[in-house]
């Protein structure tokens, strides 16, 4: 399996630093999402990334900014055009789309993320299938925990993982507050996510955005593989930060 961490679950807003923590420990991480969840962080990335030492990863991917507040929607593509040479996916979050056309141009390397309750587009399937209709060969990263939190049943979690089958090029996984607040993996959650886990291709990398500190990111990672693997009686202890 292909599981790794978002750097701003490590490290907020500091993608070098949580490379650092990551840098001296096992190879239990192999991928890697290099987060730039607001807009200050994107210029930063685009001029560090030539230098930065990913070789241990075998997934790498790029998470855009949230939301635009300096920036508009073509400053915001123009970076992201920077960044596409690496052929890394880039993860979007739809409301931050305008005008689908100008977004075309990032092809195969944009990649949509279904929302949490938050949001008013990209939360759903009925939205997801509207939003790949206006960009056909845009790829698709679920996220576990916004799916949960829209539909606690996992039935829409399913659909969508049926119906874009053939565009899932990533996994986000932690648990969500009903704030929409990130959190570590619980017993909650793994419930909900065993729903599901049969629909879940294992060769999709896994990112975890769960902030969870230094010494116990590789429990996480324990945590996701009991989740998925093909024997489910096992049941993981959890820490005692859990929400």
């Amino acid at each position: 399996m292909f599981i790794g961490y978002s750097t701003g679950s490590l490290a907020k807003g500091d993608f070098v630093k949580a490379l650092d923590i990551l840098s001296g420990t096992p190879n239990s991480a192999n991928a890697i999402e290099l987060s730039t969840l607001r807009e200050r962080e994107l210029p930063i990335l685009i001029d560090a990334i030539p230098n930065l030492d990913l070789r241990k990863y075998k997934h790498i991917s790029i998470h855009a900014p949230s939301k635009l507040n300096d920036f508009s929607e073509n400053n915001l593509i123009e970076h992201l055009r920077e960044l596409a040479k690496y052929q890394y996916p880039i993860v979007v979050h739809p409301d931050v789309i305008v005008d689908f056309d100008k977004w075309l141009v990032l092809g195969d390397i944009l990649c949509i993320e279904n929302m949490d309750k938050r949001k008013a587009i990209g939360r759903t399937s009925n939205d997801l299938q509207m939003i790949f209709g206006h960009l056909p060969h845009a790829r698709f990263c679920l996220d576990f925990a916004h799916a949960k939190q829209v539909d606690s049943s996992m039935a829409e979690c399913a659909r969508m993982l049926r119906l874009f089958a053939d565009k899932l090029i990533q996994f986000h996984i932690s648990d969500v507050t009903s704030d929409c607040n990130h959190v570590p993996i619980n017993s909650e959650a793994i419930t909900a996510y065993r729903k599901v886990a049969k629909l879940v291709p294992l060769n999709i990398p896994f990112i975890i955005e769960s902030p969870v500190t230094a010494d116990y990111f590789v429990k996480e990672i324990n945590f996701v593989k009991s989740i998925f693997s093909a024997d489910k009686s096992h049941k993981p202890h959890f820490h005692s930060f859990t929400s």
